[in-house]
């Protein structure tokens, strides 16, 4: 376990860098093709704020992503603990 936690934090390991699943990799180019599209098509003023827009969902997204996985994480604590902690029956 020690040599795990050093590892990430030394930075050897960096989950954020896995590679992409096939399925993220079709989601994403379709959402460029289709982002491409909608840029090509719309007044300027409506490009700012698609592209606004954007960014606010790439943000909440984000905050999403993280909160998703501190909830795993602490759930996975709490397995642990139970599992090496549960009284004998």
């Amino acid at each position: 376990m020690n040599d795990v936690l050093k590892d990430l934090y030394y930075g050897r390991i960096a989950p954020s860098e896995a590679p992409a699943s096939y399925e993220y990799r079709a989601a994403l180019k379709k959402v460029i093709k289709l982002e491409e599209k909608l840029l090509e098509d719309l007044s300027p003023n409506l490009k700012k704020t698609f592209l606004e827009f954007c960014d606010a969902s790439s943000q909440l997204s984000s905050v999403d992503a993280f909160d998703n996985f501190k909830a795993g994480f602490k759930l996975g604590a709490k397995i642990t603990l139970e599992s090496l902690f549960e009284p004998e029956k």
